[in-house]
């Protein structure tokens, strides 16, 4: 069974959005606060702000780790804005077990590819104009190079 984005994140139900994409932002903002990151909100996305920096603007999404695919619309990712992150909260069991920050450039790259390969990280199917994030093993070195403290742990402030 794989995790669809529109399932988790139904922006026209009554309380906006629904209590994964809650969970995770929350999760994410913890994770922020305990890295003395400012969390904002911003359309719909979270802007990551250091010492007055702005860092990017973040789209939060659950990722149960038992499912091993995310698929996201295309016109969630702001392709052109090389400050767009797609942050996956991974959890198993209900518990945060780790926070992957993408950015919106490793997104453009899938749609360059021509052949659909699952080896990938990301791939994107253009007949629905999705992408699809595959992770089989949060460990893998692939996977850990996009994790908060890689993306961002380097930053002082």
């Amino acid at each position: 069974m794989t995790l669809d984005f529109q399932q988790i994140a139904n922006f026209k139900n009554e309380g906006g959005v629904n209590e994964d994409v809650r969970k995770a932002e929350a999760d994410f903002r913890y994770l922020c606060s305990q890295s003395n990151f400012f969390i904002s909100s911003n359309l719909g996305l979270l802007s990551l702000t250091k010492s007055g920096t702005k860092h990017g603007d973040v789209l939060c999404i659950p990722f149960k780790t038992s499912d091993k695919v995310i698929r996201i619309p295309k016109s969630k990712i702001k392709l052109d804005d090389p400050q767009m992150y797609v942050a996956v909260v991974c959890y198993i069991d209900g518990k945060p077990v780790d926070v992957l920050l993408i950015n919106s450039a490793k997104f453009a790259e899938s749609m360059e590819v021509k052949l659909f390969n699952f080896s990938k990280l990301i791939s994107y199917d253009k007949k629905v104009e999705q992408f699809e994030v595959h992770i089989k093993n949060l460990n893998d070195a692939a996977v850990q190079k996009f994790a908060f403290s890689e993306v961002f742990g380097h930053l002082q402030g």
